[in-house]
């Protein structure tokens, strides 16, 4: 600095350029490049003796270039939150005092870039040099706010999902024990679950006998009944040997 730290009535800022006792010393933190050292108050800005040189330099780019490099400089400021005694509480409130709902995020609850821009700009405790820069730095402290909101979001939303999946899990060990009847109730609750059905237990088939076979096929060729058709073969074999036709059955050699 070009003076010394004079402490002002409230013992926070030099009365002179109303900045904290660390910048007047080889500490200080180049507001441009983040380089620590001896720095110089250039209008609102604290430089460092390689910026003020970069400085100076631009007094003679055309306006054009001017205003880039000062854009250029204000992206680079907004990833850090810098400490203001202009901006007081003004600012900080306007961020975090608007932020109810996610359903009110596009139902205007928040104030909107143009109308906290408007909000800055109409401010007259903060230069007119000095508005960029504070409006940059006040959408930087919302997305840092909206980024814790949307944290605790998330992890309510994981907190959620973990309790829904392990209920399910039970509940998938329990639904079995229950009734065919009472299990359809608790379908909505797994989209997986499908109720069993019992399975239709068939009659064994009886085997026949090869006398059975060949009355049931006689029967089928004569079209009558089976028992019928038992009768007359075994009138008409009852002489003859059948051992040919039927073996282990023939009425003339058991």
């Amino acid at each position: 600095m070009n003076h010394k730290y004079l402490p002002s009535i409230g013992q926070k800022h030099c009365a002179i350029c109303k900045r904290g006792v660390i910048d007047h010393t080889k500490a200080a933190t180049c507001e441009a490049c983040s380089n620590t050292g001896e720095c110089e108050l250039i209008g609102t800005m604290l430089l460092c003796e390689s910026c003020q040189a970069k400085e100076n330099t631009t007094q003679s780019i055309p306006p054009v270039v001017i205003e880039t490099k000062t854009t250029e400089s204000l992206i680079g400021q907004i990833n850090k939150v810098a400490e203001s005694t202009t901006v007081k509480s003004l600012v900080d409130s306007a961020i975090k005092g608007n932020i109810k709902q996610y359903t009110d995020f596009f139902n205007a609850s928040m104030p909107s870039i143009l109308s906290l821009k408007e909000l800055i700009d109409s401010t007259p405790d903060i230069s007119n040099d000095e508005k960029h820069y504070e409006l940059a730095r006040a959408l930087a402290d919302r997305i840092k706010h909206l980024t814790e909101k949307l944290f605790e979001a998330r992890t309510t939303e994981i907190q959620m999902s973990a309790e829904v999946k392990s209920i399910q899990q039970y509940m998938n060990q329990l639904i079995p024990q229950l009734r065919i009847e009472k299990r359809a109730e608790f379908a909505a609750n797994n989209i997986d679950y499908q109720p069993t059905t019992p399975k239709e237990v068939k009659a064994p088939k009886v085997r026949l006998s090869t006398e059975d076979k060949l009355a049931e096929g006689y029967a089928k060729l004569m079209k009558i009944p089976i028992e019928q058709a038992k009768m007359l073969m075994r009138n008409k074999l009852k002489d003859s040997c059948t051992c040919k036709v039927t073996p282990g059955i023939c009425v003339v050699h058991k």
